[in-house]
């Protein structure tokens, strides 16, 4: 971002930055009868003893022995108003539980126990079990509440610990402003306010005025104004050099326009470590009619105080206060500060969300010029900030294992939200969805929630799509099991823990259908409705995973590796599960089993809800047709199941209207052909399910092969290479799937039935009349539409040399992942007709990182060298061919680089039509090709990939191909 400077025109580059802070340097300090003030005011405080506890009203309150008048003050409103009470043992048992319940006193805590119940925040330790003493007793509440500083410890009775360290008095806070007399008197009465609602500030020690001239007579009476005579008005330069000069050491600074006021939210100041840090605060507004505080914004280029330490200030040479020479008011002076103060590596931040300072100017005067700006070339914008409780790791360490991605995290707690955070800092991952369940969720986590304990635990953010997952059992073994799974059985072995189902204990049967590995140890699952948060001393950390919406070939293959039952990995095609749901009544079942059993089908039903979970292996397993019926929320309930089948079966979906994407990507997953149909009666199941799957049982009864005619000697127009699909119906025979026999009619024919391969109708319109086929004979059209009102119908279609593009399948090309793919858009084609010179606009080659388009020449590329080249490809462009289709759709998809078509690329009139999302990106224009795929995430892309080379295998593989044309026959 830029701007420019509104009177000299130089250009003003604008920076913007969100710089978080946190509370890294809070300090517990131990109060006793002999201490100022002054230490209660900017620590938290506790006490040892009644006399102490009532004498500064502490947040923490020790008590060791039972002194007189402490059960009356237990029972006090004062005490239940306190973060924590500890009592020793002995004292508690005096007490009585009994005691302790009719008080409902909840903010008690045995301080003889502490050892036990919070191990984790005693590790480099040397005393951990309470030895008697307060001063321990102090040190132990320090460790467990992660304060970084203790104050009041005597030397000699102070403990080593990793995160502590040790301080005796505070730092002293100085307010540095410039006052002035406005001549209207609603302006001096606003600042006057200010400036005395700082002198009551309890926070604020010592108010250093620069002034231009001596207005002692006009100033209040306190002990905390000291005036200096400047001479002349405030600059910022000023201000640092007084520091540099004038301000003690180890000194917070804060300086600030003389219309602001400090309160008593600036105690958070002293839970900082303000070594070289700079704050920038943005001001909050007074509203004259309600009196209500409000940010002003909020904006990221206005501040108005801004706070420091002095001794990071005369840690510089103050030849360099130069850069500073320029005064407050000055438009553009709270950008220039800013980014002066980064210059000089100062972490610069602005945590006006947690530290407010207000800002009285009700009055409308205004003195400033807006057009008289500051001249620097940078500025820096400041978002505003809170101030967190811990420490934000974004650098986690990973650790890899094959197609996974892992972060490995030591000495860590977990929360049941799959968040991890450790003793004083929160893992949190780049990631936007990670950061919104942060936000929801960071409020509730504390080390002193109860926990269990494990060596070693999984960690997986659970957002709340995958909340609600965790009541649906189905969805549970998909969604986070398998992901469990597939890390312990590649990295984490086992025992290592994991969030359980939610629910009854019947959901815990679920768990029972695989191998834990575990031994005699139980299973480490924990349940998220008992227990809110693990430890453990190794935490591997799975990314969240983005867009993702159906599970990963990696999790299907976990599942079955786990899985107790035995998966038969050979496909018989003669199992069949029913599942009961939707139009698959129980009447209709029976009616399809009977027949399904007449063709040697072995038939299982699965009735939802009522079949026992142990029992589901029995009726899934080598299972190779499912059938079932959904709606638009049960679609997991009925599929669910899927995986425990070996890979290849076939998935068949009844619905009312279009399809489930989330079915169709699962059987992707799990190796299956998902086959749609639509279905609003019982006359549709049954004519349906004796499309796909009685005729096609029939024909492979039959004794004797289907006989496909072949055109040979054609002459003129009819001539042919006998490639492209012609090539394909070899490979039928090859395969024993047909005979082939020659014909004199120039169309291919199976059964009787023509198989139209032509690009257009040229080729049949060319017959005469009385040739002609009449409309109800049954044609499948290969390319162009089928015409209207006759018993055309779409088919199939092929690549240039289906034999070619077979071999590139077995050699695996098509496997080539995403990471591998270097090339992002890819088109190689040739120009060898009118036609096609009409489709393809040379303007396209701006969508491709390679672009290859010959004219009417010799390839640029061999079969194979083509075929290689797709696979390293993400995305294929497509582009209309002599007709509407082009071989580039089927060899693309079989490589399983996904389309994107151009707005004339017919994609519609095949048997199984491609589906926009699905198998391609439809784009009008080369920009819109580009932003589509730039688009498509790398889980997408993989799902996207993966139900190309499915639509491959169902419709133009050798196998599949015949199987659709028998279909359709």
């Amino acid at each position: 971002m830029s701007a420019k400077h509104p009177i000299t025109g130089a250009p003003i580059r604008i920076m913007r930055t969100g710089t978080q802070l946190w509370k890294d340097g809070k300090t517990l300090c131990w109060v006793q009868n002999t201490h100022k003030k002054h230490n209660q005011l900017t620590q938290q405080i506790i006490t040892v003893g009644l006399e102490d506890a009532k004498t500064f009203s502490p947040e923490l309150c020790i008590f060791i022995n039972l002194e007189p008048g402490l059960k009356e003050f237990l029972t006090s409103s004062s005490a239940k108003t306190k973060n924590m009470i500890l009592l020793t043992k002995a004292t508690l048992e005096e007490l009585t539980l009994d005691f302790i319940k009719e008080n409902t006193l909840h903010n008690i805590l045995c301080l003889d126990e502490i050892e036990q119940l919070y191990p984790h925040a005693f590790d480099g330790t040397p005393y951990t079990s309470w030895n008697g003493t307060p001063e321990h007793a102090v040190f132990l509440v320090g460790v467990i509440l992660r304060f970084a500083y203790l104050a009041g410890i005597p030397t000699d009775l102070q403990i080593s610990n990793k995160y502590i360290k040790y301080t005796t008095e505070p730092r002293k806070l100085w307010l540095i402003q410039q006052y002035y007399e406005p001549e209207q008197s609603r302006r001096a009465k606003e600042i006057n306010f200010c400036l005395q609602k700082n002198i009551e500030n309890p926070y604020i020690d010592k108010i250093l005025l620069l002034n231009e001239k001596n207005l002692s007579s006009r100033l209040p009476e306190s002990d905390k104004i000291e005036q200096i005579i400047l001479g002349s008005r405030l600059h910022y330069s000023d201000v640092l050099r007084t520091i540099y000069e004038t301000v003690p050491p180890d000194t917070l600074v804060a300086f600030a326009n003389s219309d602001i006021y400090f309160d008593d939210s600036i105690k958070t100041l002293w839970s900082i470590k303000m070594e070289n840090k700079f704050l920038a605060l943005l001001r909050y507004d007074v509203d004259p009619s309600s009196q209500e505080i409000k940010l002003f914004g909020p904006r990221p280029d206005s501040q108005d105080s801004w706070i420091v330490l002095s001794d990071s200030v005369k840690a510089h040479n103050a030849e360099t206060l130069q850069d500073f020479d320029f005064p407050f008011g000055k438009s553009g002076c709270d950008n220039a500060i800013a980014y002066e103060m980064l210059r000089k590596k100062f972490l610069v931040a602005n945590p006006s969300l947690s530290i407010r300072t207000i800002h009285v100017h009700n009055s409308g005067v205004r003195n400033y010029v807006p057009q008289d700006v500051v001249e620097k070339p940078v500025f820096l914008y400041l978002d505003p900030t809170v101030i967190q409780e811990f420490q934000t790791q974004t650098d986690l360490k990973p650790f890899k294992i094959p197609n996974e991605q892992l972060y490995k995290i030591p000495d860590s707690f977990q929360t049941k939200d799959g968040l991890v955070y450790g003793y004083n800092s929160l893992y949190i991952e780049n990631n936007e969805a990670v950061k919104t369940i942060w936000s929801a969720k960071s409020s509730k986590i504390s080390t002193l929630t109860p926990y269990l304990k494990f060596e070693k635990s999984i960690a997986i953010p659970i957002d709340e799509t995958l909340e609600g997952r965790f009541t649906k059992p189905e969805e549970y073994v998909l969604f986070y099991l398998s992901r469990i799974l597939a890390i312990r059985q590649n990295v984490t072995g086992p025992n290592t823990a994991f969030w359980g189902p939610d629910g009854s204990t019947s959901a815990l049967d679920w768990l029972r259908l695989f191998s834990w590995s575990e031994g005699q140890n139980p299973i480490p699952v924990i349940s998220r409705e008992k227990i809110s948060q693990i430890s453990c001393k190794e935490c591997y950390y799975e990314p969240f995973r983005t867009e993702v919406t159906t599970p990963k070939k990696a999790d299907i293959a976990a599942l079955r590796s786990a899985f107790l039952y035995e998966i038969d990995p050979r496909n018989t095609d003669k199992k069949i599960v029913i599942v009961q749901s939707g139009i698959l009544t129980p009447t209709l079942i029976a009616e399809l089993e009977e027949g399904l059993i007449k063709l040697g089908y072995d038939t299982y039903v699965y009735y939802l809800g009522t079949t026992d979970v142990q029992y589901i292996p029995n009726v899934f397993k080598n299972g190779t047709i499912l059938i079932g019926s959904t709606t638009t929320s049960n679609h997991y309930k009925v599929f669910g199941n899927m995986w425990m089948m070996p890979p290849g079966g076939k998935v068949i979906e009844f619905t009312n209207n279009i399809s489930n994407t989330e079915v169709e990507s699962l059987s992707v997953a799990c190796e299956h052909t998902y086959i749609h149909s639509t279905a609003s009666s019982t006359h549709d199941v049954i004519s349906a399910i004796s499309k796909i799957i009685v005729q096609p049982r029939i024909n492979e009864l039959l004794p004797s092969k289907p006989i496909f005619k072949l055109p040979t000697n054609q002459q003129g127009l009819h001539t042919h290479t006998n490639d492209s699909f012609r090539e394909l119906a070899q490979l039928w025979q090859e395969a024993g799937f047909v005979t082939i026999e020659p014909t004199i009619v120039p169309f291919c024919s199976l059964n009787g039935t023509i198989l139209y391969d032509r690009p257009t109708y040229k080729w049949l319109d060319s017959l005469p009349a009385q040739l002609q086929p009449p409309p109800q004979q049954r044609i499948l059209v290969g390319n162009p539409a089928p015409k209207p009102d006759t018993a055309m119908q779409p088919w199939i279609f092929w690549a240039r040399s289906p034999r070619k593009l077979q071999e590139a399948v077995k050699a695996h090309l098509p496997e080539t992942l995403y990471k591998h793919r270097s090339t992002n858009c890819i088109f190689i084609g040739n120009v060898e007709n009118q036609f096609q010179a009409a489709t393809r606009d040379i303007s396209w080659e701006a969508a491709c990182d390679k672009w290859h388009l010959t004219k009417g020449s010799t390839y640029v590329f061999s079969q194979d060298e083509y075929f290689q080249a797709l696979a390293t490809s993400k995305f294929g462009l497509c582009l209309a061919g002599y007709g509407k289709k082009c071989h580039r759709e089927v060899e693309c998809m079989a490589m399983g680089t996904v389309l994107v078509c151009s707005p004339d690329v017919d994609t519609d009139n095949y048997a199984e039509p491609l589906q926009e999302g699905t198998h391609f990106l439809r784009a009008m224009n080369p920009m819109e090709a580009k932003e589509k795929m730039a688009a498509v995430s790398e889980s997408t892309w993989e799902t996207m990939s993966a139900a190309c080379k499915q639509w491959w295998a169902r419709n133009a593989s050798v196998e599949g191909s015949f199987k659709v044309t028998m279909a359709n026959l």
